[in-house]
């Protein structure tokens, strides 16, 4: 019995043969661009997340040794200097998460609502989340 397969002589089947109307496969160069864009933001906001990693542990081990305003040692400063720079390292860590473009229609998901900066909509009230 000989039985030969369609799929060598037919061409898969496109999307459209899957009842996906060509506006919503046929991406556009301004769609990738957008991807790209945020893709390589969110790269960076997680390298620079491990890298900030260093300086913090530096600013706690230094911490040991800072004393008070009374010692003669360069401890405390160097400790001040640390932690500067580990909040700077944050800060520019940071601006690549808060400032990634937004996708249209997609959803927050994780903790990003509650790190939210929230404004206040009545006086004394915490508020909604800003949009």
């Amino acid at each position: 019995m000989d039985i030969a397969l369609g799929a060598a002589s037919s061409s898969a089947p496109a999307l459209g043969d899957l009842g996906f109307p060509t506006s919503q496969t046929g991406g556009s160069a301004a769609d990738q661009a957008l991807l790209d864009r945020r893709s390589h933001m969110l790269q960076m906001h997680q390298r620079l997340g491990l890298i900030t990693a260093a300086p913090l542990v530096a600013t706690l081990i230094s911490s040991g040794g800072a004393g008070g305003l009374s010692t003669s040692s360069a401890s405390p400063d160097l400790h001040a200097a640390l932690g500067l720079l580990t909040v700077g390292m944050y800060a520019w860590t940071a601006y690549y998460a808060i400032r990634v473009p937004k996708i249209q229609g997609t959803p927050t998901r994780g903790p990003a609502p509650i790190l939210r900066p929230r404004v206040p909509d009545a006086p004394g009230r915490g508020g909604a989340p800003s949009q």
